[in-house]
């Protein structure tokens, strides 16, 4: 009996596009982090760091939902990939609330 060999499940490949998506509206929401954005406090302070937030919880479930798929026998390499960007987003989202806090709440 062959065993089919199936690929990372749609809630991964969901966790693994959610985080890219939700930094780019950030970036867009502050205007390229200028320091005198033209958009009201709640669309580039706090909205931003809301999503700033949840990019880093979907980060972190992306990542431990691709170590819980990962396969004993077989390529593992999708899911080693999901792995390492789940950790590039949670770095670069916490690179992006830091930001968001000292421009626009500490500046």
């Amino acid at each position: 009996m062959a065993m089919e060999e199936e690929g990372p499940s749609k809630t991964l490949i969901v966790l693994a596009i959610l985080p890219p998506v939700l930094l780019f509206i950030i970036y867009h929401l502050v205007e390229g982090f200028t320091t005198k954005p033209k958009s009201p406090p709640f669309m580039h302070a706090i909205l931003p760091l809301i999503l700033a937030i949840l990019s880093v919880v979907f980060s972190v479930f992306g990542f431990f939902a691709a170590k819980d798929e990962e396969p004993e026998w077989g390529s593992a390499l999708p899911y080693k990939i999901v792995e390492a960007l789940s950790i590039g987003y949670i770095l670069i989202s916490l690179v992006f609330a830091g930001l968001i806090v000292i421009l626009y709440f500490l500046g």
